[in-house]
């Protein structure tokens, strides 16, 4: 009978031990949603909005204009002086023909 007790004691701390190791290693994971926003339909544009995002935002507090701030990160094209469109192409960035068209082009 002694036996038995001592069997079944140790299969439930074994079974406990190995239910504490599982569930040490299951808290180590990283969830990422791929998709996050249903609205886009690949992750790059997903991607775009939230590199876009972490450049306005800083690592202060969120500024009261932060979407306006996000839209002219998105929108303004590539060149140096943006003062008017002839100066914008005089001037204009590698990536000048496909930033003037906006981020939905």
């Amino acid at each position: 009978m002694r036996l038995h007790a001592l069997a079944a004691t140790a299969f439930f701390v074994g079974v406990s031990a190995s239910s504490l190791a599982t569930s040490a290693v299951a808290a180590d994971l990283i969830w990422q949603v791929e998709n996050p926003f249903r609205f886009f339909k690949s992750t790059r544009s997903f991607a775009l909005h939230e590199a876009a995002f972490n450049a306005v935002r800083g690592n202060g507090a969120l500024p009261a204009d932060v979407v306006w701030r996000i839209e002219r990160k998105l929108n303004d094209p590539d060149c140096k002086d943006a003062s008017t469109p002839d100066k914008c192409a005089d001037t204009a960035g590698p990536h000048y023909q496909q930033s003037r068209l906006g981020w939905a082009a």
